[in-house]
């Protein structure tokens, strides 16, 4: 029982990975081993008999008179001393669960357990027992079929890499998420994660990679996001939560933001002028509303900016003018008003533009148009119906607007030379 955390309760249970663990290890040579080597043994043994260990890949000599370090599970399995620090199983064709007495191999530094999100998957809860590695830097167990909750107690300070991704856990993210305050990259996507998003994530300065996108959160996101200086990329997309805070401004060092298909509400805060290396924000499919923020204008490396099926209102700000590096612009299905500026022949480099399905009216601006003609086969949708013959933008066909919508569908109006982009 001095190797198990239970007091012995499932090594004493006739066939569990723990019992079969426990017969392999003392029908073995035992003489001059210390008592370090032989729980070392006997977590390793566990291990092996919990995920199926005679159908890996790669069992190399597991279960063998050999020294452990000496068995195929890491490029550099142990320190030297002979303690395991890395455990490397990945795409090892592990089935079964991580059972607690990995909690044992105290001395961890990096976990990965990756499976292949097929027949190569662990299942089953996350061991409360990892709360004990308190000395894990890396720790991967992606595209797996692991459930339950994320275990509370994990105060792994020096951890930098926490990668939980393709699972189906659930629950709240546990507050102890903020003692992590060396991780630099965070991934829980595609989980089903709930609650609301604890405000300890703010804790985290030293972030870099933030990946949450597919899961159920919901509520407002936490404002000490903010915090988050060093953060490069933010994928927050395919959730629920129903707020943008503010603080999002102070990122200076952000990329990437992406919060497409949520439940965003209310007006988009005016507050982007900083964030001069942000290449890609995309909002689209949420329910924000008001005034497009004109502060977007000053994003100065921005090269995809999508804020389309929102329901942002009034005139398309002159300032987007001023997005000279952006190639893809959708601003399609608002409820935006008013003319199409002419301060867009600002977009110097655009690819794709879609102003269709708005309330917009009018001419197409003449200089905007010369624009889209000296780039290379750009793509613009407007409201230029030409099916009915009713639309609501007056714009040359095939050589300005190049597909013409109705609010129901939009057809290919590319002539010519160009027709073959209709296909």
């Amino acid at each position: 029982s001095a190797a198990s955390s239970d007091g012995g309760t499932r090594l004493q249970t006739r066939d569990s990975p723990q019992n079969k663990a426990y017969f392999w290890l003392v029908a073995t040579d035992l003489s001059g081993m210390t008592d370090e080597t032989k729980i070392q043994r006997f977590a390793l043994a566990t291990l092996y008999y919990s995920t199926n260990g005679d159908d890996w890949t790669n069992n190399g000599l597991w279960l063998t008179e050999q020294d452990e370090c000496d068995w195929a599970f890491a490029e550099a399995p142990c320190d030297a001393s002979g303690v395991v620090v890395n455990l490397d199983l990945a795409f090892n064709n592990l089935r079964g669960e991580i059972p607690p007495e990995i909690g044992l191999l105290t001395d961890l530094v990096s976990i990965i357990l990756n499976g292949d999100g097929s027949s190569s998957q662990l299942s089953g809860s996350l061991p409360g027992d990892l709360s004990l590695l308190e000395k894990i830097e890396r720790f991967s167990i992606s595209n797996n079929d692991l459930s339950g909750p994320i275990p509370p107690g994990l105060n792994w300070p020096l951890a930098t890499s926490f990668d939980l991704s393709k699972n189906r856990l659930t629950d709240r993210v546990p507050d102890d998420i903020g003692l992590m305050v060396s991780l630099e990259n965070l991934n829980l996507a595609d989980n089903m994660l709930s609650s609301d998003l604890t405000a300890s994530i703010g804790s985290l300065t030293k972030l870099e990679q933030m990946d949450l996108r597919g899961n159920e959160f919901e509520g407002p996101i936490p404002a000490s996001i903010g915090n988050l200086i060093l953060l490069q990329s933010i994928n927050l997309s395919n959730n629920g939560f129903t707020s943008l805070p503010a603080t999002i401004g102070n990122l200076v060092n952000l990329e990437s933001l992406d919060v497409q298909s949520n439940d965003l509400g209310g007006q988009l805060f005016d507050n982007w002028a900083g964030l001069d290396v942000l290449t890609t924000l995309d909002l689209h499919d949420n329910d924000l509303e008001g005034p497009i923020p004109v502060s977007l204008g000053s994003l100065a490396a921005i090269q995809i900016l999508d804020l389309s099926f929102n329901m942002f209102s009034e005139n398309i700000p002159t300032e987007l003018g001023e997005l000279s590096t952006v190639f893809h612009l959708f601003l399609n299905s608002n409820k935006l008003t008013g003319n199409i500026p002419a301060a867009l022949d600002g977009l110097s480099v655009i690819s794709f533009l879609r102003l269709d399905d708005n309330e917009l009216e009018g001419a197409v601006p003449s200089e905007l148009c010369d624009t889209l003609g000296d780039n290379q086969v750009p793509r613009f949708y407007s409201d230029c119906d030409v099916l009915s013959g009713e639309g609501k933008i007056q714009c040359p066909l095939g050589t300005c607007c190049t597909h013409c919508c109705n609010g129901e569908s939009c057809e290919c109006v590319f002539s010519g030379q160009l027709e073959f982009l209709c296909l």
